[in-house]
């Protein structure tokens, strides 16, 4: 003889069985939010960058020239700098100056070449090590 289940049972057992499937279902949002929280981090989002850069020979033959331009444009100030700062002749700063006007855009015009120097150095390097 099987006994049918009764009406108050069966609405029991349906409720305690959506019950687990909310408390799953939070779980697996908390567990999705905690990942994407993580995720977000600065730290993560720098470090998936340079990971992106890394696996790429284009991006970092970009990101090398960037750098490199970055430096040279640095260097360059600081050593203008330097020598406006000594006690030189007018016409030796004057000099110097235009210097300083002349750098920043020779430094924009090199770096594409160097980006292109960088990036097929880096592929060439990659395809060697793969043989």
């Amino acid at each position: 003889m099987d006994k049918k289940e009764s009406p108050s049972a069966k609405l029991s057992r349906t409720i305690r069985e959506l019950e687990q499937q909310q408390e799953t279902e939070k779980q697996n949002f908390l567990n999705g939010y905690s990942l994407l929280k993580e995720g977000m981090r600065p730290k993560n989002l720098l470090r998936e960058g340079f990971e992106r850069i890394k696996k790429s020979p284009g991006v970092r033959g970009k990101a090398i020239a960037a750098l490199v331009s970055i430096a040279g444009v640095v260097a360059t100030r600081k050593l203008i700098k330097k020598k406006l700062e000594k006690p030189q002749p007018q016409h030796k700063k004057e000099q110097l100056s235009h210097v300083s006007h002349i750098a920043e855009p020779v430094s924009k015009l090199l770096r594409p070449v160097v980006a292109a120097i960088a990036t097929n150095w880096l592929s060439k390097r990659k395809t060697n090590q793969k043989t």
